[in-house]
């Protein structure tokens, strides 16, 4: 039988194992995103209409929501999720 102390870190430990992976990806396209010449495209027109309409100040901002999840039952992680928005 597991104590609870034991089994959150076990568990965590499995989690950040198989999370570890998933993030480096994910972070390696979010770099992508600085560099995405649409985007960069999409900014330019967004703040170019906010001058043309005689704005003083405008900013742009790229917002990405992401949940992560982990489900357990008993002493199993039984689930990871991961979702992401853009």
């Amino acid at each position: 039988m597991f104590t609870r102390r034991e089994f959150l870190s076990s568990s965590a430990a499995a989690a950040l194992a198989t999370l570890g992976a998933v993030a480096r990806a994910r972070l390696l396209d979010a770099r992508g995103l600085l560099t995405d010449p649409t985007l960069d495209a999409v900014v330019g027109r967004a703040l170019a209409a906010a001058k043309h309409t005689g704005a003083s100040y405008a900013d742009v901002r790229i917002v990405r929501r992401r949940q992560e999840s982990i489900a357990t039952r008993e002493d199993h992680v039984t689930d990871i999720g991961v979702a992401e928005k853009r």
